[in-house]
């Protein structure tokens, strides 16, 4: 959509799946969107590529002083994926962030949490 709109803004994809060589869905597209500057940032996580597993998370803490740049400044958060351990799994790793980088106690992190669902600026496709 970005592509054909030629919509501004910043963007960042943190795609995570098993295998890099078969499950890298779009990959000649996602590089040519961050080739072209449609795409900011892409980061990858695969879980079996590696004797110790990389997940969507595992990204998400290592670039977590950005992350939460990005969301305190108007950010919006999308989770698509597997409900019963990934979206956990991240939602965990985003109240941490908020936590560590927004000197949040866990109680606020949970109510900022909850201001951005409302917001519609962290929304969920899980399954």
């Amino acid at each position: 959509h970005r592509a054909a709109t030629a919509s501004k803004g910043k963007n960042w994809l943190i795609f995570g799946d098993r295998n890099f060589s078969t499950d890298f869905l779009y990959q000649a597209e996602w590089l040519k969107y961050k080739k072209d500057g449609v795409l900011t940032k892409l980061d990858v996580a695969f879980s079996r590529d590696k004797e110790e597993k990389c997940y969507v998370q595992h990204r998400m803490k290592a670039h977590s002083k950005e992350l939460y740049q990005w969301i305190s400044e108007g950010a919006h958060f999308y989770v698509c994926g597997d409900m019963k351990k990934m979206a956990t799994d991240v939602k965990g790793a985003f109240l941490e962030i908020l936590q560590s980088e927004g000197n949040m106690s866990q109680q606020e992190s949970v109510d900022y949490l909850a201001r951005l669902r409302k917001e519609k600026r962290y929304q969920e496709d899980i399954y």
